[in-house]
């Protein structure tokens, strides 16, 4: 691979993650809930893996109660997969 190339390649992946960025930096809008009619704020998140031995479960609760934010294990996966009529 030329130069040239590769550097076009890199400037494209630095380009990106600018607009990523950029993207979330943008303020947090509200959208209307459907069932209940009112407005929800949604973000930032924080997302931790649990492989075994890394002590996931333990460092996600130590992150969501410095700044107060509502921790959720594994009531996500079972919402997704109960509405997408999955197994966990």
């Amino acid at each position: 691979m030329s130069r040239a190339k590769r550097g076009k390649e890199i400037e494209a992946l630095i380009n990106r993650q600018i607009r990523l960025w950029e993207t979330m930096a943008q303020p947090v809008v509200a959208t209307e809930d459907v069932l209940t009619g009112g407005a929800q704020k949604f973000g930032p998140y924080v997302t931790i893996s649990r492989f075994i031995g890394t002590a996931g479960d333990e460092i996600a609760r130590k992150v969501a109660e410095r700044p107060g934010w509502q921790l959720f294990d594994r009531e996500i996966v079972e919402y997704i997969a109960n509405e997408s009529r999955v197994r966990r």
